[in-house]
């Protein structure tokens, strides 16, 4: 916008309008008044108090119209403009002449109004500018100068300006502070208002003359002045304040504090029965100086009954503790406040004055110390803890075993811990002897080779050893509490199994023998030998079922060979006596009949036939001593069992195409009958096995003494160079290894079979001697440790 920039002054706005007849105001972009030219302008009625104003406040009402499009042409980049205009009912023509003004480049413009006025003729021509007329030159300079000294003023008053803009913005900001203050003030009135009314304590404001200079409704009904009841107490001295405390130190106390700034409490009694506690507290300035006293009085009577009711419920509990079994203690800080005559007994004390006072780590053993430091901060915290067992030590050194129960109490307003101990020392030693006696019973059970299963009334298990569990397969902690005959008895069986176990439960029966089938782990079906009986309880009540049991599968297996072999047997000792012996007698019969009607006719009888005789009486009885000595071959009482074990290896090469070597290093051995002849079954066996099956060349059968065995034990070894076999599939496959077995079990004897196909076959059967009998020779060298 091009306007003139020039600095002016209200002073030369002045001599302006002196000099010339031609004078104005000043607009700013809003066409308000900000200033007024000297002398007024004419069609100003009066100079304003006041600025900015309108101007249909300042000027002529006919004139604003106009003053406001030459504002607007001014503003619009004009660099003057002039336009004529009339007032009603005023004969004179008016110029008016509008110029913007920039004071300074940053300041907004201005727009100075050149009013003029012409006589009373209307007529004057003001629309085109009035060159050449001095009086108009003369007004121009002088405007020029105004112009410039306006300027100045302006740019100096822009600065008050914005000056007094800050200045204001500043107590605006103050003013509202000063207004929140204020409401915060009146909130706060308010609230400590409702507060002493609402709070059920008596309060007094005391100033420095110690006159009430504020106090709650309360205290009003406590105090009343020394006029009367029905005086206000604002404004009253605390020594004319009337009340039925026994509290006449009051105004001493007050004054004290007022002194010495340290608050004073009291509690003191009341006419009524009532108490009261009564706090008179100082209030200081800045300064820290005591300007003011607070006296506020709380009724506690409330508290005082509950501390009664506390003190009379104390007392009972400290009768009741004293005579309570249990060692009881409280503990405040893990220091030992108070404890009963039991409590003093588990510790060592002669009395309880010998363990209050204590540290309840005294007491502890050390590497419990931590432990008990968790426990302690736990009930401070107001938590309780577990019952835990562990041990004290006495004030004479000796050890318990203990369990101790802790909760958190209040002792004299402070966190306390009460518990109780109970003494277990002598339950713990029962459990140690019991579980001792549970070890050693377990230990008895693991060595036992029988099946050992403890059932409850129910049937169900409670307790299986070791061979129980290997020979089920299922380890103990399996089945317990399963149904024994769910669990191991065939289907087809179980119904007369529980039958079985409900006869012996109802009848109490102490012991009875039975044999059931039993199913492994695998599936497995075995023949187990019962022996069970019954445990009652103290009512005489079945409340366990006791069973040992022994494997007797391959028992009745075996049994059912031997009588297979035995008919067998039979039937061959048949055949051979029929065979054999009977021929020959029959024989004999027939000659020695034919002998005798020879000599009844009276013929000659031949020696020939006689011979005949003889030689088949001979041939009897040497078939008969084959067939005896087939039936026991270990004759005791002439050659024993080292003779018949030689003469069996002596005839494996008269049998087959078979070496037959027999060591012995042994004399006679005093064995009865029944070990002898098993022991030569069982060579036999092996003998027939390695002839028949592993296709051997040489059989080795070897005796011989354990050295520094007690009692002494005799070895026999039968040894082949066969094929050998796999003993795991052998013992499935046939009875041979199953007779050998169990005819050692019949003596006691131990039998080892080692073989591998391909390797030969080692069967090695040991026996005790009983009773001396003579020094044994050592062991054949191709014996190794194994074998023995």
């Amino acid at each position: 916008m091009a306007t003139t920039q020039t600095r002016g002054h209200p002073d030369t706005r002045r001599e302006a309008g002196q000099e010339g007849k031609a004078t104005g105001l000043w607009l700013d972009s809003r066409g308000r008044v900000v200033h007024l030219d000297k002398p007024i302008p004419p069609f100003v009625p009066s100079r304003p108090e006041v600025f900015p104003r309108s101007l249909g406040d300042v000027l002529h009402a006919d004139l604003v119209p106009v003053v406001q499009a030459l504002l607007q042409d001014a503003l619009a980049g004009a660099d003057a403009v002039c336009r004529p205009a009339t007032v009603e009912d005023d004969p004179r023509a008016v110029r008016l002449t509008a110029r913007a003004v920039r004071p300074t480049e940053s300041a907004a413009p201005l727009v100075h109004l050149l009013l003029e006025a012409r006589g009373g003729d209307r007529d004057v021509g003001f629309g085109e500018p009035l060159h050449g007329a001095p009086e108009h030159h003369q007004t121009a300079d002088a405007l020029a100068c105004g112009l410039e000294r306006l300027r100045r003023f302006i740019a100096e008053e822009s600065d008050r300006y914005d000056a007094l803009q800050h200045l204001n913005e500043d107590l605006q900001r103050i003013t509202r502070r000063l207004v929140q203050v204020l409401d915060e003030r009146e909130v706060l009135n308010r609230d400590f208002h409702q507060i002493l009314t609402g709070l059920h304590i008596a309060v007094l404001f005391l100033d420095a003359d110690l006159r009430v200079r504020r106090c709650s409704p309360l205290a009003e009904a406590l105090f009343h002045a020394d006029a009367g009841a029905g005086k206000p107490l604002v404004g009253q001295s605390v020594a004319d304040l009337r009340h039925a405390l026994a509290y006449e130190d009051l105004p001493e106390d007050v004054r004290g504090v007022l002194a010495d700034g340290l608050p004073r409490r009291r509690e003191v009694a009341a006419k009524t029965g009532r108490w009261y506690q009564v706090l008179v507290h100082p209030g200081t300035a800045e300064d820290g100086a005591v300007t003011e006293v607070l006296v506020a009085l709380l009724d506690i009577t409330e508290r005082k009954q509950i501390e009664a009711e506390y003190r009379s419920s104390e007392e009972r509990w400290r009768r009741l503790v004293q005579m309570h079994p249990e060692p009881i203690l409280l503990t405040v800080d893990g220091v030992i406040v108070f404890t009963n005559q039991a409590g003093a007994r588990v510790f060592g004390g002669a009395s309880e004055d010998d363990i209050i006072g204590r540290s309840v780590f005294d007491f502890i053993v050390p590497e419990l110390h931590d432990v008990f430091r968790r426990r302690l901060r736990r009930l401070q915290r107001g938590r309780p803890t577990e019952p835990y067992e562990h041990q004290l030590i006495r004030l004479d050194g000796v050890r318990r075993d203990v369990i101790a129960a802790s909760i958190p109490v209040t002792y004299q307003g402070r966190p306390a811990a009460q518990t109780v101990i109970r003494d277990i020392t002598h339950r713990k030693q029962v459990e140690r002897e019991l579980r001792e006696e549970r070890n050693f019973i377990t230990a008895v059970l693991d060595t036992i080779d029988a099946l050992v299963v403890v059932l409850d009334r129910d049937g169900r298990i409670v307790r299986m050893n070791q061979a129980c569990e290997t020979f089920s397969g299922y380890a103990e902690a399996e089945v317990l509490g399963e149904d024994l005959v769910e669990r191991f008895v065939p289907p087809v069986w179980q119904e007369q199994a529980r039958r079985y176990l409900a006869d012996l439960r109802d009848a109490g029966i102490r012991q009875h023998r039975t044999e059931h089938p039993w199913q492994t782990r695998s599936g497995e079906v075995r023949l187990v030998a019962w022996s069970t009986t019954t445990l009652p309880d103290d009512s005489g009540r079945t409340r366990f079922i006791i069973g040992t049991g022994l494997d007797i599968t391959e028992q009745r297996r075996l049994e059912q060979a031997v009588l297979h072999l035995t008919e067998e047997e039979r039937r061959r000792f048949g055949r051979d006596l029929h065979d054999g012996l009977g021929s020959q007698l029959t024989g004999i019969a027939l000659l020695t009949r034919s002998v005798i009607q020879d000599l009844l006719a009276g013929q000659e009888v031949h020696v020939e036939d006689l011979e005949e005789i003889n030689r088949l009486v001979v041939q009897s009885a040497e078939m008969a001593r084959a067939l005896a000595q087939g039936l026991n071959p270990v004759q005791l009482e002439e050659e024993g069992l080292v003779a018949a074990l030689q003469s069996l290896v002596e005839g494996i090469g008269k049998l087959a195409d078979t070496e037959g070597v027999f060591e012995s290093r042994v004399c006679r051995v005093p064995l009865d009958v029944n070990t002898a002849t098993q022991l030569y079954w069982i060579v036999q066996e092996a003998v027939g096995n390695a002839m028949k099956h592993a296709g051997a060349s040489r059989i080795r059968v070897c005796l011989w003494e354990e050295q520094a065995a007690t009692p002494p034990r005799l070895h026999l070894r039968i040894e082949d160079d066969g094929i050998g076999f796999d003993p795991k599939k052998a013992e499935a496959a046939g009875m041979g290894l199953h007779t050998m077995q169990y005819r050692a079990r019949l003596i006691g004897a131990r039998l080892h079979i080692d073989s591998r196909p391909g390797k030969g076959t080692r069967i090695t059967c040991s026996v005790e001697v009983p009773g001396p009998y003579g020094r044994l020779a050592p062991a054949p060298e191709t014996t190794t440790e194994d074998d023995r």
